[in-house]
């Protein structure tokens, strides 16, 4: 009789562990999976700093390349501090896209017009801070013209990525994947557009 009440212990006990063992091998299988899917899903911040990347680029980039093209005498300084403007300004936007984040899920109880022009109006000066803090580099003139090419930019890209945002997020976040192709449009067409599809 004791061997058999000894022999159902040792068998809960051994249950017990093993239900204590599964519990954190699913309990490490949860955390694996959200460090995994938090590398390949972006918020709303990491959206507009991904998009900050590819407008600031891209279009200054592509300013660049025309210039040089186009005058292959021009002085090397000027052509640095272009090529400077390429990478200040997306980083600026980049530096700025947690505050225009902020600022837009701060319009979340506006009307859906209301909230569209506003959006857009954080984008256009989200736009105009990163095109000024790029544009500054190009003898201080630049950023006059940095703030009044970044405005529209921003002005248009903004609602267009918020309502692709919010119509493929999933629990707040959306898979990068799908947002990397329209951020890369997005800077390709202002580039196309800035230097007249030359």
């Amino acid at each position: 009789m004791k061997t058999i009440a000894d022999n159902s212990l040792s068998r809960i006990e051994v249950l017990q562990a093993q239900t204590v063992e599964l519990i954190r091998s699913r309990q490490e299988l949860q955390e694996l999976s959200r460090l995994h899917s938090n590398r390949r899903h972006l918020d709303l911040t990491a959206t507009l700093r991904l998009t900050a990347a590819s407008i600031g680029f891209f279009p200054v980039a592509a300013i660049v390349v025309q210039l040089f093209s186009g005058a292959p005498n021009l002085s090397p300084v000027v052509l640095f501090l272009f090529a400077l403007a390429a990478f200040t300004t997306p980083a600026a936007g980049y530096i700025a896209a947690s505050r225009a984040a902020g600022l837009v899920e701060r319009t979340q109880n506006f009307h859906f017009i209301n909230r569209i022009a506003a959006i857009a109006l954080i984008g256009g000066l989200w736009g105009m801070a990163s095109g000024f803090a790029g544009g500054v580099v190009i003898f201080g003139i630049g950023a006059i013209f940095g703030a009044l090419i970044g405005f529209p930019i921003g002005a248009i890209t903004l609602p267009i990525v918020f309502l692709a945002f919010n119509a493929l997020k999933q629990y707040g976040k959306v898979e990068l994947r799908r947002l990397l192709p329209l951020a890369l449009t997005l800077g390709l067409i202002f580039a196309l557009l800035l230097t007249g599809f030359q």
